[in-house]
C-alpha cells in the first residue's frame, strides 16, 4: 500500500452528518483533502477503494461510539490491514472511553473540543505521518541501494573471474624468463637477447593493466582489502615490467601464486559481498621485502625492456614477416557457407581440393589455446580438499576459434572440476580400499574432421 506524502488527506468517520460537515469544513480550511464516511463499515470500503487506487488517505479521524462497527473496532481493523495510517478518535463522552482508547494505543480528543484544539491535534497527527513516511522512504532508498550494490557486486565478481582466468595465460609465458642465477648486468642481457622478449613484455604489460583495472574496480566498491593487494602486486610487477628489478625465481612465485590469490578473494567477495575475512598482511609485506632485496642486489642497475623487446633481440631475423589481416566473424561464417555450398555442388572438386580448401578456411579463424591453466586448477583444488592428484595433459595447447572455445572452457572447468569433487576419494579412503593414494586425472584432445576437437577426461574411481 503506497501513503502519499504530496498532500494531506484525512478520513472522517461519524454517523452524524453535521458532525462531519463541521469537521470537514474545518479542515479543509486548513488546505487538507477531506473524505467523510458514516459509518466503520463504509470506512473500511473507502479504504479499500483508496488503496486500489494507490492514493491511501494520511490518517484517519472516527467517533467512537456508532452503530454498527465502532471506532475502536476500526482503528483495530486499520492497525492490521494499514499499519501506516494514523487514527485520532473523538468522542461526547469525554473521559468514559479515553482509557479504554489509550489503552489500544489510541489517540483521542473531545468531540465539541475548541477549533484551535483540534486543529493542532490533526497538525500533529500530520507530523507523525511526515516522520513516518520519511523513515519508510529513507529505509526502502537504503534497501534499493544495496540490492543495486550486492548486484553490481555480483556483476564485478563475474568480470573479475574472467579477468583472473586471463591473468593465467600470461603469467605461464611470463614464467618462460624466470633468471635464476646470481645477477651480473652483462650475463642478464645475454640471456634476455637468448629469449623471445617481445612476448615476455606484452605479457608483462597485460598482466600490469589487468591488475590495475582490478585494483580501480575494487576501490569503486570499498573492497579495500582487494584494492591494497592489488596495489602492492602491481607495484612489484611494474617494477620487472620498467626493469627495475629482475624476475627472479621468488618474484615470480609471487606473481604466481596471485592467480589463486584473486581467486580466494572473489570467492570470499562472492559470498559474503565483502572482503575483510581476506588476511593479506603476510602476503604484502612478502612483496615489499621481494623488491627490496632486489634493488640491493643490482645496485641502481635497470634494463629497459621495452627498448629490447622493440629491437626484436631473440627472434630469428630471417623470417618472414607475419601479415594479419581482421574481418567481421559474420563475414568469416558467409565464407565458410560459401565453400560448404561449393563442396555440395562441384563433387570433383570435393574429391580434389574441397577438403583442403574448407579445412584451411576453418583454421584460419583458430587461435593456439594453453591448456596448461587447467594443471592449476587441479593443483588449487587439491590443496583446499586435501586429495593427492597426479593431473596429465597429453598435449600443451590447441587450436580452436576464441568465441567456441569459451563455451568449451566453461564446461572443461566443470568436468575438471567434478572429477576431482567426484571421481578421485580422500587418500584414506582409497588406502583402505588397496588403492594407491594418489589418484589420476587424464586430459586428452583428438583431433577430428574440419579441425574439431574431442576432448577426453579420465578418471578412476572405487576400483572402477
Amino acid at each position: 500500500m503506497k501513503v502519499s506524502g504530496n498532500f494531506k488527506s484525512a478520513l472522517i468517520i461519524d454517523d452524524e452528518a453535521e458532525i462531519r460537515n463541521t469537521y470537514q469544513t474545518i479542515l479543509e480550511k486548513e488546505g487538507l483533502l477531506i473524505d467523510t464516511a458514516e459509518s466503520g463499515e463504509s470506512a473500511l470500503e473507502k479504504l479499500v477503494e483508496a488503496d486500489i487506487r494507490e492514493s491511501q488517505y494520511n490518517f484517519i479521524l472516527s467517533d467512537i461510539r456508532m452503530e454498527g462497527m465502532n471506532g475502536l473496532e476500526l482503528s483495530e481493523y486499520v492497525g492490521r490491514l494499514y499499519p501506516s495510517l494514523t487514527v485520532v478518535l473523538f468522542s461526547a463522552y469525554g473521559d468514559e472511553h479515553r482509557a479504554e482508547a489509550l489503552e489500544a494505543g489510541m489517540e483521542i480528543i473531545d468531540k465539541f473540543a475548541p477549533t484551535d484544539e483540534i486543529i493542532a491535534r490533526i497538525k500533529k497527527a500530520i507530523s507523525e505521518v511526515e516522520t513516518r513516511i520519511e523513515i519508510q522512504e529513507t529505509k526502502d532508498a537504503l534497501e534499493e541501494r544495496d540490492k543495486s550494490i550486492d548486484s553490481m557486486i555480483e556483476t564485478f565478481c563475474q568480470d573479475a573471474d574472467s579477468l583472473v582466468d586471463e591473468i593465467d595465460g600470461f603469467i605461464r609465458v611470463i614464467g618462460q624468463l624466470v633468471y635464476d642465477k646470481p645477477f651480473e648486468l652483462m650475463s642478464y642481457l645475454e640471456f634476455l637477447k637468448e629469449n623471445n622478449i617481445a612476448e615476455y613484455f606484452e605479457s608483462l604489460k597485460d598482466f600490469n593493466r589487468t591488475i590495475h583495472t582490478l585494483k580501480g574496480t575494487a576501490g569503486m566498491f570499498g573492497l579495500n582489502q582487494l584494492k591494497e593487494y592489488c596495489h602492492a602486486l602491481e607495484d612489484l610487477s611494474v617494477s620487472v615490467q620498467n626493469g627495475k628489478i629482475i624476475l627472479d625465481a621468488g618474484t615470480f612465485e609471487i606473481i604466481e601464486d596471485s592467480y589463486s590469490t584473486l581467486k580466494k578473494f572473489l570467492s570470499c567477495i562472492n559470498e559474503e559481498y565483502s572482503d575483510q575475512n581476506v588476511r593479506i598482511e603476510n602476503e604484502i609485506k612478502e612483496m615489499k621485502e621481494c623488491k627490496q632485496k632486489i634493488f640491493e642486489v643490482m645496485n641502481g642497475s635497470e634494463i629497459n625492456l621495452e627498448d629490447i623487446s622493440n629491437s626484436d633481440l631473440g627472434k630469428v631475423r630471417t623470417r618472414k614477416r607475419q601479415i594479419n589481416i581482421k574481418i567481421p566473424l559474420e563475414v568469416y561464417d558467409g565464407l565458410i557457407d560459401a565453400a560448404q555450398k561449393l563442396l555440395t555442388v562441384n563433387q570433383a572438386f570435393v574429391y580434389l581440393k574441397g577438403g583442403e580448401l574448407l579445412n584451411d578456411m576453418v583454421s584460419a579463424s583458430q587461435v593456439p589455446i594453453d591448456l596448461s591453466r587447467y594443471q592449476r586448477i587441479v593443483e588449487d583444488a587439491k590443496k583446499s580438499l586435501g586429495k593427492d592428484i597426479l593431473f596429465k595433459i597429453d598435449r600443451n595447447s590447441v587450436y580452436a576459434r576464441p568465441d567456441v572455445w569459451e563455451h568449451i572452457h566453461n564446461a572443461l572447468i566443470h568436468l575438471v572440476r567434478n572429477s576431482i569433487d567426484h571421481g578421485i576419494e580422500d587418500p584414506a579412503i582409497r588406502e583402505g580400499c588397496g588403492k594407491p593414494r594418489q589418484g589420476n586425472i587424464k586430459l586428452e584432445e583428438a583431433a577430428e574432421k574440419h579441425g574439431l576437437e574431442t576432448f577426453f577426461l579420465q578418471h578412476v574411481r572405487s576400483g572402477l
